[in-house]
Parts: C-alpha cells; structure tokens; sequence
C-alpha cells in the first residue's frame, strides 16, 4: 500500500505545532504530523521523549500549552475528556492489570461504556441490574463473535 500523502485526500488526525511545558521541563516543542485514513502510524522513542504526552494531548488528558489537534478536520482541544472516545479516538494505558480477576473478556466489556447509555447513576448499586441487562447487548454488538474467541485464545 502506498503511502498516503495530501493528494489522498484530508487528513484523519492531524497535529499542528503541540508543545507541552511542565514548569521550566519542554516535553513537546512544536510537534507537527498528518495521519491519513487507512494509514498505519507509529510513534517510537527513548523514555522521556514525550510520547506519552502526546497520546495525553490526543485523549485530552492534558491540554497543549500552543497548536492544535484536529480529528476529521475539527479542533478537539474545546471538546470535555470525556468526550474523547465517542468521537472515535481510543486509548490504552500502561498498566496491563487493572482488573486481574475478571476475565479478558469482561475487561473488554469495562472498555464499551462510551458506547453505553448506562450512567453511573443508572446503576443499582445493591444488585448491578443495570450492568447485566446492558452485558449482553454490548457484547453482542460491540464484540464480534471472532474476537470473543481471539480475546478467550490468549487469556
């Protein structure tokens, strides 16, 4: 597959001038780059590079100090974190382990909330009903059938 260029149309993400301070510490300085639809991209660096601070800014955990983040075209910076993933934009973090004695698969199910209705003060506390009338419908529609026998496999 060739590489898409600026001929192949506008850009999904792009990142224009980021640059990230902490104090007196300069973890970005003007970082600049077009991710086109359909393209694979990597981010590679020795630790302290920045990299995290960049998925930061992209899911909106931090906010850049100067430039902009726009995902099909508009700024993302003026949008609340918690409207991050419903336009799209997903992350992982670091941390493999988060909830050790549940299943991969209802580790997934923790990751589908943004495609959820259920709020926080939907749920019973006493008795979760909520969560469990919602179980089956995220996974079947969120959770194709092969990757619930992927995520089984490599548990």
């Amino acid at each position: 597959m060739p590489a898409p260029s600026s001929s192949s149309g506008s850009p999904l993400l792009s990142v224009r001038d980021v640059s990230v301070r902490f104090g007196g510490i300069v973890a970005l300085d003007g970082v600049t780059f077009d991710v086109f639809p359909g393209q694979v991209a990597g981010l590679i660096g020795p630790n302290g590079a920045g990299k995290t601070t960049l998925f930061n800014c992209l899911s909106r955990l931090y906010t850049p100090n100067g430039g902009d983040i726009l995902f099909e075209g508009k700024s993302i910076l003026g949008r609340p974190r918690y409207n991050i993933p419903q336009i799209g934009i997903g992350r992982t973090f670091q941390n493999v382990a988060l909830f050790d004695r549940m299943s991969v698969l209802d580790n997934v199910k923790v990751g589908c909330h943004s495609r959820s209705s259920t709020s926080f003060f939907d749920i019973d506390c006493s008795r979760g009903r909520s969560l469990r009338r919602r179980s089956p419908y995220i996974q079947s529609r969120w959770l194709q059938p092969w990757s619930r026998m992927w995520l089984m496999f490599i548990w």
